[in-house]
C-alpha cells in the first residue's frame, strides 16, 4: 500500500477542481516508473484475488510462523510488513496489548453456491469444523484456526492488522481560516463521513471469500482494536471508528449539546483537567481527553525525552493512531519558538474507499471539496444527535447501502434554521434533494436556493 499526497496542496477553490485528476495520474505515473515492465500499479480498496492464501506474495518468503512471527498470524507471513520499525511494532504492540491476535470476523456472503465452493482446500469449504460466532471467545478461535482457515461458521476469518492497515482509501485534508472554522467543518463532514462510505463502497471481497458486506471499515475496526477484555466493557469503540463527539465552538452545537453528543464517549479525567487549566475549552477539552484514553502504540527511543514546549511527537504519537472517520490537526510547530507554521488548522476527512480509475477517485474529491466550501461559506447545517450518525456508520458497511439502505439525515440544513427534524433517506434522497416521500420538507442541496450558493 503506497501513501501519495499532492504536491503542493489544492487551494480550497473550485479552480483546484481541474487540478485533481491530472494530480492523481501523475503521482501513478510517477510510481509506475520504478516497477518492473510487468507489473502494474491499481488502487483497489483491498487486494481482492486471494490475500492471505497461499502464496499471494511475491517473493514468497519466508512463510507464516504462527507461532514465533511478530503477527503469530496463520495467514500473513512477516516478510509482508514494511522493513521501517514502526509497522512491525504496530503489529507487534496491538496483539500485545490485547493479548491475543485481532480477531476479524466479516460475514460471508451466502447462496446456493457459497460453501459447495472451494475457498483453499476441499475439506474445509462446507465450514464443516467451525463453531458457532457467538458460542466462541477470541482465544478459543485461534486454537481452532490451528486446524481450519474457516472457524467460525458462515465468517470470513482474519487475524491479522495487515488485513486492516493494508488496504487503501482516499483521504481528504481541508485547511481552513480558523480554528472555529476548522470545527464547524469537522462535525458536518462528520455526519457527511457514513454517507461517503457507502457512496464509494469498493470492498467485496475479503481473504478470497465474497463477503456480505461492502466497505472496508468493520474489518479496519477490528484489525486495529488493542482493547483488552475489561477496557472493551467500558470503551465503546475501537480506536478506529467513527467519531464519537462534536467539537464545534459555535451556538448550534453548544445550546444542544445534550441533544448532540448524545453517546458514551468516556474520557481521561486528568487529561481534560489539564486541557481546561491550559484555557482549551469544555467541549474541545472533552474530544482529546477522550482520543486520550488510549495508550500510545510506538515510541521510539530518542523521542522519549522531549521538550513539550518545542516539539508535538508526544501529541501526535496518540492522534496519528486515534483513526476515526474525521481528525481534527492543529497547525504544526513553527521553525522557531517566536514563528507560526504556514500550516493553519486541517479537517481530514477519511472514509471514502479508493476506486480503480483516477476520474473516479477524482470525481469523489471534487464533490466533497465543493460540499466542504458549501458548508463553509453558507454555513449548512447538518447536526443530527451523534446515536444517529453511529447508526449510519453502521448501517454504511452493509451490502448494496448506495441503493438500498436508508440513512439518517435534516430535513432542513440552512443556516440558522429552526427545523431540527431528521428522518431516515436514501443517499438518493440526501443527494438529490428528491423529497416527494417526504410530504415535501426541505432539506439537503435543494435546502439551500442555487442561487444562495457562494461556490
Amino acid at each position: 500500500m503506497i501513501e501519495a499526497i499532492p504536491s503542493p496542496p489544492y487551494p480550497l477553490n473550485t479552480d483546484s477542481i481541474l487540478m485533481i485528476e491530472p494530480s492523481m495520474r501523475l503521482r501513478r505515473a510517477k510510481i509506475q516508473s520504478i516497477l518492473p515492465s510487468n507489473k502494474y500499479v491499481t488502487s483497489q480498496t483491498a487486494f481482492p484475488p486471494r490475500f492471505g492464501l497461499d502464496d499471494f506474495i511475491t517473493p514468497t518468503g519466508s512463510g507464516v510462523d504462527p507461532d514465533h512471527s511478530i503477527t503469530r498470524s496463520i495467514f500473513i507471513p512477516d516478510d509482508l510488513i514494511n522493513p521501517h520499525p514502526r509497522f512491525g511494532t504496530l503489529v507487534n504492540n496491538i496483539r500485545c496489548r490485547r493479548g491475543a491476535k485481532p480477531f476479524i470476523t466479516i460475514p460471508a456472503y451466502r447462496d446456493k453456491f457459497t460453501f459447495n465452493s472451494n475457498l483453499s482446500n476441499p475439506a474445509e469449504a462446507d465450514w464443516s469444523q467451525a463453531k458457532d460466532l457467538t458460542s466462541v471467545d477470541r482465544f478459543e478461535v485461534e486454537r481452532l484456526a490451528r486446524r481450519t482457515i474457516n472457524p467460525i461458521q458462515n465468517q470470513i476469518y482474519m487475524d491479522c492488522f495487515a488485513f486492516g492497515m493494508g488496504m487503501s482509501c482516499v483521504q481528504t485534508t481541508f485547511a481552513t481560516p480558523d480554528v472555529s472554522s476548522a470545527r464547524f467543518l469537522y462535525d458536518q463532514l462528520a455526519v457527511l463521513a457514513p454517507l461517503f462510505l457507502a457512496l464509494t463502497a469498493s470492498t467485496p471481497v475479503l481473504r478470497g471469500v465474497l463477503a456480505d458486506t461492502d466497505t472496508r471499515w468493520a474489518t479496519l475496526e477490528q484489525a486495529v482494536d488493542c482493547r483488552t477484555e475489561e477496557e472493551s466493557m467500558r470503551i465503546p469503540k475501537s480506536r478506529y471508528s467513527g467519531v464519537s463527539l462534536y467539537i464545534s465552538d459555535s451556538p448550534r452545537l453548544t445550546e444542544h449539546l445534550p441533544e448532540l453528543n448524545d453517546t458514551a464517549a468516556p474520557i481521561d479525567d486528568e487529561a481534560k483537567a489539564l486541557l481546561l487549566e491550559g484555557s482549551v475549552d469544555e467541549v474541545l477539552a472533552s474530544h482529546y481527553a477522550h482520543l486520550w484514553l488510549r495508550d500510545p502504540l510506538v515510541i521510539f527511543g530518542e523521542k522519549v525525552e522531549l521538550d513539550d514546549g518545542q516539539a508535538v511527537d508526544h501529541f501526535e504519537n496518540i492522534q496519528s493512531t486515534n483513526w476515526n472517520s474525521m481528525r481534527f490537526k492543529p497547525p504544526p510547530p513553527g521553525s522557531s519558538a517566536d514563528q507560526m507554521s504556514p500550516i493553519g488548522w486541517r479537517v481530514e476527512f477519511r472514509t471514502p474507499e479508493i476506486q480503480l480509475t483516477d476520474y473516479d477517485n477524482a470525481a469523489g474529491v471534487a464533490l466533497i471539496s465543493v460540499l466542504a466550501q458549501m458548508i463553509l461559506f453558507n454555513g449548512l447545517d447538518l447536526y443530527i444527535p451523534m446515536s444517529k450518525n453511529d447508526d449510519n456508520m453502521t448501517r454504511s458497511w452493509n451490502r448494496n447501502a448506495v441503493t438500498e439502505e436508508t440513512f439518517w439525515f435534516r430535513h432542513d440544513i440552512s443556516n440558522a434554521t429552526t427545523n431540527w427534524d431528521f428522518s431516515e433517506m436514501t443517499l438518493h434522497q440526501v443527494l438529490t434533494g428528491d423529497i416527494r416521500e417526504l410530504n415535501g420538507s426541505s432539506f439537503c442541496l435543494q435546502g439551500v436556493p442555487v442561487s444562495d450558493l457562494k461556490v
